[in-house]
């Protein structure tokens, strides 16, 4: 898997997208902070937890990045996530670099992608799935920023929250964000 990614980095005319998955949740994300002694601050929890998944993928090349807010995470909402990747670069080839999860191996995803000659899917190695996919870091950045000790009322203002991280975040601090060796790789070979 390792020399297939390789030899995908090197290819100057493919798009190559980092994609991967995501939950954010109603109830806050705990994380440490500075507070002034004897005065911790509350977190309030909303009750009943409720997730939002979120599906998203970012051109090691360019930096863009494409996410869709679903009800759920399964094969079908991967799928049409795909399908707006491909509607989105509609020449030349497209790699998708992703783990193996169930969602991106089942039998309706792969046939699926069976039907888009300009699609492949590249799967990283199972235990190098997190320190390879530069997606990863995105994620953790928008938990951070927007549910480190927050909390929300419903879906619909966690969406509006999400909505807003991705629209303010331009291109260049995705690729600063996401900077790591397959990154450097895939811009390397576009530059020659």
């Amino acid at each position: 898997k390792l020399a297939r990614l390789e030899t995908v980095l090197t290819e100057p005319e493919a798009t190559l997208i980092a994609a991967d998955e995501c939950e954010m949740h109603l109830l806050p994300l705990l994380r440490a902070m500075w507070h002034r002694r004897g005065q911790q601050p509350q977190v309030p929890t909303p009750g009943q937890n409720r997730k939002r998944p979120i599906f998203g993928g970012v051109n090691l090349r360019t930096g863009a990045w494409h996410y869709q807010l679903t009800s759920r995470k399964r094969g079908v909402e991967f799928i049409a996530f795909l399908a707006e990747l491909v509607q989105a670069y509609p020449t030349g080839p497209i790699y998708v670099l992703i783990d193996n999860a169930s969602i991106h191996t089942s039998k309706a995803v792969l046939q699926w992608v069976a039907t888009q000659p300009r699609l492949d899917l590249l799967y990283l190695p199972t235990s190098m799935g997190h320190k390879l996919n530069p997606t990863e870091k995105v994620w953790w950045a928008l938990k951070d920023t927007i549910a480190a000790n927050c909390c929300f009322k419903s879906l619909a203002e966690l969406d509006q929250f999400i909505q807003r991280y991705f629209n303010k975040i331009t291109e260049t601090d995705i690729l600063r964000l996401i900077n790591s060796a397959i990154v450097r790789q895939a811009q390397l070979t576009e530059a020659a």
